[in-house]
């Protein structure tokens, strides 16, 4: 079941990844739609004669922006973003926003004010992503691509211009991004906080299932995970006509251990028990590795069960004389001698878990009854549909 869980940690991870991508392409939607209105105004204001530009600067901008919006497609969609540090290329994205826009503030003079108010949208785009620092680099660069085409426009093209004029939009314009700034740092601040509080509920979360599905003695699977997996195992089985195999082990004058011993010592042999039967079955896997991993826990008392998937009789019944074997060596404290019956049944297409459960528990039944310290597998002739022996179990 270690496999199982590890396949599907995998795919939720791709399911993570999955949804990841989604919220990073719909940001860039986002902007591309922010891209195709504020085109629209761009060119009603380049045919009314607010903005002057030439007709073949206009066209190489729209291409620019086409292929670069393009290209930041291809970069999120193919998941080669991922390599960057920044997978949402967010940074990317506003840098490239704000040059657009300079380029159509510096190709006109004749009311660069109307534009302007771009550079608040496009800034306000980093706040899904960007940190302080990102934002004030941002402003810095915005303010001084303004200074540049102020100075081309006075040294270059010999505009005339009003500094008073001027100055006041610079002043305007600082304001505004350093607004977004401190707006934009602030919202980081939040997300960086609700962040860290997911990642901690998940870590929870994780204990509490963690917790929820051990045995608070021996730490090995519980009564409840286990018949969650045997069911699990079992819809498997019928999908796939994959067999399975169940183990039950009783530790044998297990109640004479604690008379003579105390309960505490009980408890102590109950876990190092645990402990080996859970490093064996691990030991199998390592050894048939194309075998989905086998679950060991605890069904009660001093009962344990073990399913073996993709395990017929021969295969459970050697997993379960290794098992003795290796607790025929096994040293316990005040020398303490520990064996176990165990009974084995295999899985039936059609039938029901309790039934094969059944099954196990009246081979276990008859290997106390043989002497103990046996592995008895189902009998042959036993049917599907027998009244569950089964007694209750903590």
């Amino acid at each position: 079941m270690g496999r199982t869980a590890g396949v599907e940690h995998a795919a939720q991870g791709r399911a993570h990844m999955d949804a990841r991508m989604a919220v990073r392409l719909r940001r860039f939607y986002m902007a591309l739609a922010s891209y195709a209105l504020w085109t629209v105004i761009a060119l009603i204001g380049w045919a009314g004669g607010l903005i002057a530009m030439p007709v073949w600067l206009m066209l190489a901008m729209l291409s620019g922006v086409m292929l670069s919006n393009a290209w930041f497609w291809y970069m999120l969609r193919s998941g080669r973003s991922l390599s960057y540090a920044d997978p949402s290329m967010t940074k990317a994205q506003v840098t490239l926003g704000l040059f657009w826009i300079l380029v159509v503030i510096g190709a006109s003079h004749v009311d660069r004010s109307l534009m302007m108010v771009v550079y608040i949208v496009i800034m306000l785009f980093g706040i899904f992503r960007l940190d302080r620092d990102d934002f004030l680099k941002l402003t810095a660069l915005a303010l001084a691509g303004y200074v540049v085409v102020v100075a081309a426009d006075v040294v270059i093209r010999d505009v005339p211009i009003d500094l008073f004029t001027e100055g006041v939009r610079f002043l305007v314009l600082a304001s505004c991004l350093l607004w977004c700034t401190f707006f934009g740092s602030h919202v980081a601040q939040l997300r960086a906080a609700l962040r860290r509080q997911n990642e901690a509920l998940q870590e929870h979360v994780k204990d509490a299932q963690r917790i929820a599905d051990r045995d608070h003695l021996t730490s090995a699977y519980n009564r409840r995970y286990i018949m969650k997996a045997l069911e699990a195992e079992r819809a498997r089985s019928e999908r796939r006509h994959a067999p399975f195999s169940i183990i039950i082990f009783d530790l044998d004058h297990f109640k004479s251990i604690n008379d003579q011993h105390g309960h505490v010592t009980g408890d102590r042999v109950l876990t190092r028990f645990a402990q080996v039967a859970r490093r064996e079955l691990r030991a199998v896997d390592v050894i048939s590795p194309g075998r989905r991993r086998h679950a060991f826990g605890r069904f009660g008392g001093e009962e344990f069960i073990a399913l073996l998937p993709e395990t017929g009789l021969e295969g459970a019944r050697h997993c379960a004389e290794r098992m003795q074997e290796v607790m025929a060596q096994e040293r316990f404290e005040n020398g303490i001698t520990v064996t176990f019956s165990a009974g084995i049944a295999v899985y039936r297409y059609g039938e029901t878990i309790e039934q094969t459960l059944s099954r196990a528990d009246d081979a276990l039944y008859r290997a106390k009854h043989a002497g103990r310290n046996r592995v008895f597998e189902e009998k042959p002739t036993s049917k599907p549909g027998k009244v569950v022996r089964l007694v209750q179990r903590d």
